[in-house]
Order: structure tokens, then C-alpha cells, then sequence
């Protein structure tokens, strides 16, 4: 249960506002290796952690290619 605790905090500070990139990017790499854990698949997506990730996907892109 503690990697569903870890995973919740971790999707709360990427839907937190005014991150900073270094600590975004820090938290996408730890979701990425909790992922590893294939039983957190299911609580993640129950967070909306799929849409959330393709948001920062997104502005992410917009932002490189100057448009946002």
C-alpha cells in the first residue's frame, strides 16, 4: 500500500500549479518507474493520471513550438 500512497502523492503534485520543470520532470521519471509495478496501473488511471500526463504532453509540445 505504501506505492499507492507514493503514486497518489506524486499525481497530486503534477496536478498541483507552479511546479517547477526540474521537480515535473523529477515526478514523471518516478511515475514511470512505479510503473514497473504493473498493480498500480489501475490506481493510476482511477486518478486520471492518462489524461493528466497527455495534458503535460501537450502544453509541453505547444509551448516548444511557441504556440501557448
Amino acid at each position: 500500500m505504501l506505492q499507492v500512497g507514493n503514486l497518489c502523492q506524486v499525481v497530486e503534485l503534477l496536478q498541483s500549479k507552479g511546479v517547477e520543470p526540474v521537480v515535473r520532470r523529477s515526478a514523471l521519471t518516478q511515475i514511470s518507474v512505479m510503473f514497473e509495478d504493473s498493480n498500480l496501473h489501475k490506481q493510476f488511471m482511477q486518478l486520471n493520471g492518462a489524461n493528466l500526463i497527455l495534458d503535460i504532453l501537450h502544453k509541453a509540445l505547444v509551448r516548444e513550438n511557441k504556440l501557448f
